[in-house]
């Protein structure tokens, strides 16, 4: 729950795996004026595709993607010293029956001359400081 001093207005979020709840009350102190919005807005699935071509390119990743729905956003990761694609990307999907449909057809599947892996994308890792004090980074190190 949200809860805003400069237009008294309390909001309301309902979560659910495929969706969000929107339920939102405000209050403008000006025109004393009330306004109730309510909606429902579907959350787009992320999905990993690795093992692709070093030659493919967001434009082809999204049109290999539109067949089997709305493709919110397509990237291939770059590397940022080679600027060369990683051979990994991450495709929005609209909705999760289109991402499941594309998993379902592309898993295992041939696109740009290699055999490419399709699933949906986890969390990225933190990865773990290392305060041990053998880390060869350089530079000052406290004692």
């Amino acid at each position: 729950m949200k809860y805003s001093k400069l237009f008294n207005s309390i909001s309301f979020y309902i979560a659910r795996p495929e969706s969000l709840f929107i339920l939102s009350y405000s209050e403008d102190p000006v025109s004393h004026t009330i306004s109730i919005k309510k909606g429902l807005t579907t959350m787009a699935t992320k999905l990993f595709v690795g093992k692709l071509s070093f030659d493919t390119n967001n434009d082809s990743l999204r049109a290999q993607f539109a067949q089997y729905g709305t493709v919110v956003s397509a990237q291939v990761i770059i590397d940022r010293d080679t600027n060369r694609s990683k051979g990994f990307g991450f495709v929005e999907m609209e909705d999760q029956t289109a991402a499941q449909a594309a998993i379902d057809a592309l898993d295992g599947k041939e696109f740009e001359g290699r055999t490419i892996v399709v699933n949906v994308a986890k969390p990225r890792e933190d990865r773990p400081q290392n305060n041990d004090g053998n880390s060869f980074r350089g530079g000052f190190q406290r004692r």
